[in-house]
C-alpha cells in the first residue's frame, strides 16, 4: 500500500483516507470526536498512543478539507445505518439475537 504525506503527521492511503501517520487512527475519527464535544485533552486520553501535536495535525487537515470530510463522514454514517437496519430486519439475525439473550438470561439466573 502506498501512502502520500499531505501535511506533517498526516498521510493519505490509496483510497484517499487521511490517517494520523504511524497509527491506525483516521483523521475522521478525531474530527467526529471533536465535533461531538470532546476537547483535545479528552481525545488524547481516549487515544494515549497519540500526542496533542498529532491531534492538532489531524484537526488542521480536517478543517482544511472540512466540506469533503463532512460529506464522507455523513456518507459513511448513512451506509452504517442502512446496514444496521437491514441486519435488524433479517429474521435469522433476530433469531440469533433472541437465542443469545435467552442464554445470557439463563446464565444470570443461575448466578443470582
Amino acid at each position: 500500500m502506498s501512502t502520500l504525506a499531505v501535511l506533517p503527521g498526516i498521510r493519505l492511503d490509496d483510497d484517499g483516507t487521511a490517517w494520523i501517520d504511524g497509527t491506525r487512527i483516521m483523521v475522521s475519527l478525531i474530527a467526529c470526536e471533536k465535533n461531538g464535544g470532546w476537547a483535545e485533552a479528552e481525545i488524547q486520553r481516549q487515544h494515549p498512543s497519540i500526542t496533542l501535536a498529532q491531534i492538532h495535525a489531524a484537526l488542521a487537515y480536517y478543517y482544511d478539507h472540512k466540506t469533503a470530510m463532512d460529506a464522507s463522514i455523513a456518507e459513511s454514517y448513512q451506509a452504517y445505518r442502512r446496514a444496521w437496519e437491514a441486519q435488524n430486519e433479517d429474521p435469522s439475525h433476530l433469531a440469533r439475537e433472541r437465542a443469545l439473550k435467552e442464554r445470557y438470561q439463563a446464565i444470570m439466573d443461575k448466578t443470582a
